[in-house]
Protein backbone atom coordinates (compact mmCIF):
# COMPACT_ATOMS: atom_id res chain seq x y z
CA UNK A 1 0.00 0.00 0.00
CA UNK A 2 2.40 2.16 1.01
CA UNK A 3 4.85 2.00 -2.39
CA UNK A 4 1.43 1.73 -4.43
CA UNK A 5 0.07 5.27 -2.59
CA UNK A 6 3.71 6.63 -3.63
CA UNK A 7 3.64 5.50 -6.95
CA UNK A 8 0.61 7.00 -7.77
CA UNK A 9 1.04 10.13 -5.73
CA UNK A 10 4.58 10.48 -7.80
CA UNK A 11 2.49 9.80 -11.59
CA UNK A 12 4.77 7.08 -11.64
CA UNK A 13 4.08 3.79 -13.77
CA UNK A 14 5.01 0.96 -11.92
CA UNK A 15 3.50 -1.76 -9.83
CA UNK A 16 4.60 -3.20 -6.33
CA UNK A 17 4.10 -7.11 -4.78
CA UNK A 18 4.95 -9.11 -2.36
CA UNK A 19 6.47 -11.85 -3.46
CA UNK A 20 7.31 -14.73 -0.79
CA UNK A 21 10.81 -16.13 -1.37
CA UNK A 22 13.23 -17.54 1.13
CA UNK A 23 17.16 -18.68 1.52
CA UNK A 24 16.26 -21.78 -0.86
CA UNK A 25 14.79 -19.90 -4.26
CA UNK A 26 16.31 -16.72 -3.71
CA UNK A 27 18.90 -17.18 -6.22
CA UNK A 28 16.37 -18.94 -9.16
CA UNK A 29 14.22 -16.32 -8.86
CA UNK A 30 16.77 -13.42 -9.15
CA UNK A 31 18.74 -15.08 -11.72
CA UNK A 32 15.59 -15.57 -13.81
CA UNK A 33 14.58 -11.97 -12.56
CA UNK A 34 17.84 -10.65 -14.25
CA UNK A 35 16.12 -11.69 -17.49
CA UNK A 36 13.23 -9.88 -17.24
CA UNK A 37 12.51 -6.54 -16.88
CA UNK A 38 12.21 -5.60 -13.01
CA UNK A 39 12.84 -2.40 -11.68
CA UNK A 40 14.56 -3.50 -8.46
CA UNK A 41 13.12 -5.23 -5.21
CA UNK A 42 13.13 -4.64 -1.50
CA UNK A 43 13.81 -7.68 0.50
CA UNK A 44 13.86 -8.55 4.28
CA UNK A 45 15.60 -11.00 6.20
CA UNK A 46 16.93 -13.82 5.96
CA UNK A 47 17.48 -12.42 2.69
CA UNK A 48 19.79 -9.16 3.11
CA UNK A 49 23.31 -10.87 2.93
CA UNK A 50 22.29 -12.98 0.02
CA UNK A 51 20.90 -9.63 -1.69
CA UNK A 52 24.51 -8.06 -0.70
CA UNK A 53 26.51 -10.71 -2.13
CA UNK A 54 24.09 -11.36 -5.74
CA UNK A 55 24.98 -7.27 -6.68
CA UNK A 56 27.01 -6.82 -8.90
CA UNK A 57 28.10 -3.34 -6.86
CA UNK A 58 26.99 -1.82 -3.73
CA UNK A 59 27.57 1.35 -2.08
CA UNK A 60 29.82 1.88 0.34
CA UNK A 61 27.47 2.02 3.76
CA UNK A 62 26.06 -1.46 2.05
CA UNK A 63 29.83 -2.59 1.78
CA UNK A 64 30.39 -1.37 5.63
CA UNK A 65 27.32 -3.57 6.73
CA UNK A 66 27.63 -6.22 4.27
CA UNK A 67 23.89 -6.28 4.54
CA UNK A 68 21.61 -4.75 1.34
CA UNK A 69 17.48 -4.70 1.48
CA UNK A 70 17.46 -3.15 -1.68
CA UNK A 71 18.71 -4.58 -5.01
CA UNK A 72 18.24 -1.85 -8.33
CA UNK A 73 19.03 -2.37 -11.77
CA UNK A 74 20.92 0.15 -13.27
CA UNK A 75 21.42 0.00 -17.15
CA UNK A 76 21.03 -3.81 -16.65
CA UNK A 77 23.90 -3.95 -13.91
CA UNK A 78 22.20 -4.81 -10.17
CA UNK A 79 23.39 -2.38 -7.41
CA UNK A 80 22.60 -3.47 -3.93
CA UNK A 81 21.58 -0.36 -1.52
CA UNK A 82 20.24 -0.63 2.27
CA UNK A 83 17.45 2.03 3.28
CA UNK A 84 17.37 0.10 6.89
CA UNK A 85 21.21 2.45 7.58
CA UNK A 86 19.53 5.56 6.24
CA UNK A 87 16.44 5.06 8.42
CA UNK A 88 18.37 4.25 11.33
CA UNK A 89 20.58 7.30 10.72
CA UNK A 90 17.24 9.88 10.56
CA UNK A 91 15.44 7.95 13.56
CA UNK A 92 18.66 7.66 15.72
CA UNK A 93 19.70 10.55 18.03
CA UNK A 94 21.55 9.67 20.72
CA UNK A 95 24.26 12.06 22.70
CA UNK A 96 27.62 9.96 22.60
CA UNK A 97 27.40 8.90 25.91
CA UNK A 98 24.52 7.38 25.28
CA UNK A 99 23.88 3.72 26.82
CA UNK A 100 23.28 2.01 23.73
CA UNK A 101 21.71 -2.13 23.77
CA UNK A 102 21.37 -4.06 20.12
CA UNK A 103 19.76 -7.23 20.29
CA UNK A 104 20.79 -9.46 17.38
CA UNK A 105 24.03 -9.91 14.56
CA UNK A 106 22.15 -9.76 11.32
CA UNK A 107 21.74 -7.96 8.47
CA UNK A 108 19.77 -4.92 10.34
CA UNK A 109 21.73 -5.00 13.47
CA UNK A 110 24.51 -4.29 11.22
CA UNK A 111 22.50 -1.78 9.56
CA UNK A 112 21.51 0.10 13.15
CA UNK A 113 25.53 -0.11 14.42
CA UNK A 114 26.27 1.53 10.74
CA UNK A 115 24.07 4.21 11.72
CA UNK A 116 25.26 4.39 14.89
CA UNK A 117 28.81 4.38 14.05
CA UNK A 118 31.30 7.13 15.77
CA UNK A 119 27.81 8.70 17.40
CA UNK A 120 28.13 6.67 20.50
CA UNK A 121 31.07 5.03 21.88
CA UNK A 122 30.03 1.65 22.62
CA UNK A 123 27.43 -0.49 22.11
CA UNK A 124 26.60 -3.89 24.38
CA UNK A 125 25.19 -6.00 21.65
CA UNK A 126 23.48 -9.32 22.92
CA UNK A 127 23.96 -12.59 20.38
CA UNK A 128 22.81 -16.18 20.15
CA UNK A 129 25.83 -16.67 18.44
CA UNK A 130 28.92 -15.04 17.84
CA UNK A 131 28.95 -16.44 13.64
CA UNK A 132 28.62 -12.82 12.95
CA UNK A 133 30.86 -10.77 14.92
CA UNK A 134 33.55 -10.12 12.11
CA UNK A 135 30.79 -8.69 10.27
CA UNK A 136 29.60 -6.83 13.51
CA UNK A 137 33.03 -5.15 14.30
CA UNK A 138 33.21 -4.05 10.66
CA UNK A 139 29.55 -1.95 10.81
CA UNK A 140 30.59 -0.69 14.08
CA UNK A 141 33.59 1.16 12.60
CA UNK A 142 35.07 3.20 15.73
CA UNK A 143 32.42 2.51 18.10
CA UNK A 144 33.15 -0.33 20.15
CA UNK A 145 31.61 -3.46 21.06
CA UNK A 146 30.92 -5.59 24.05
CA UNK A 147 29.22 -8.49 23.65
CA UNK A 148 26.76 -10.38 25.46
CA UNK A 149 24.90 -13.12 25.78
CA UNK A 150 20.91 -13.50 25.17
CA UNK A 151 20.24 -14.56 28.77
CA UNK A 152 22.38 -10.98 30.13
CA UNK A 153 19.66 -9.03 28.34
CA UNK A 154 18.05 -6.06 30.33
CA UNK A 155 15.96 -3.05 30.04
CA UNK A 156 18.89 -0.47 31.67
CA UNK A 157 19.70 1.38 28.28
CA UNK A 158 18.69 4.76 26.96
CA UNK A 159 18.12 3.39 23.79
CA UNK A 160 17.72 -0.64 23.20
CA UNK A 161 17.58 -1.76 19.80
CA UNK A 162 15.69 -5.23 18.73
CA UNK A 163 16.58 -6.55 15.43
CA UNK A 164 16.03 -10.67 15.92
CA UNK A 165 13.41 -12.54 13.90
CA UNK A 166 9.34 -13.28 15.57
CA UNK A 167 9.25 -15.11 18.58
CA UNK A 168 13.37 -14.45 19.38
CA UNK A 169 13.14 -12.45 22.15
CA UNK A 170 9.13 -14.23 23.65
CA UNK A 171 10.85 -15.66 26.76
CA UNK A 172 13.32 -12.81 27.42
CA UNK A 173 10.13 -10.10 27.40
CA UNK A 174 10.06 -9.89 31.42
CA UNK A 175 13.77 -8.66 31.43
CA UNK A 176 12.77 -6.03 29.00
CA UNK A 177 9.67 -5.01 31.11
CA UNK A 178 9.84 -1.42 32.89
CA UNK A 179 12.88 0.32 31.30
CA UNK A 180 12.86 3.76 31.13
CA UNK A 181 14.49 4.15 28.04
CA UNK A 182 13.67 4.16 24.33
CA UNK A 183 13.09 0.48 23.03
CA UNK A 184 12.93 0.37 18.88
CA UNK A 185 11.52 -2.59 17.66
CA UNK A 186 12.20 -3.47 14.12
CA UNK A 187 9.58 -6.01 13.67
CA UNK A 188 6.40 -5.01 11.52
CA UNK A 189 4.81 -8.53 11.70
CA UNK A 190 2.83 -9.57 13.36
CA UNK A 191 1.97 -6.22 13.62
CA UNK A 192 0.35 -5.86 17.27
CA UNK A 193 3.24 -6.70 19.18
Amino acid sequence: LLHRTAYEELEIEGSYEAIEINEETFGSFFEKAKGENWTGFSLTMPLKELAYLSADSSDELVKKITSANTLLNVGGKWVALSTDLLAFKSLIDVDKSAKVGLIGGGGTARAALGALSGDVSSVDVFLRSTKRLDALQMAAGDTKLNIKEMDQINNNYDLLISTTPAGVLDSYVDKLAGGQGTFFEVLYKPWQI
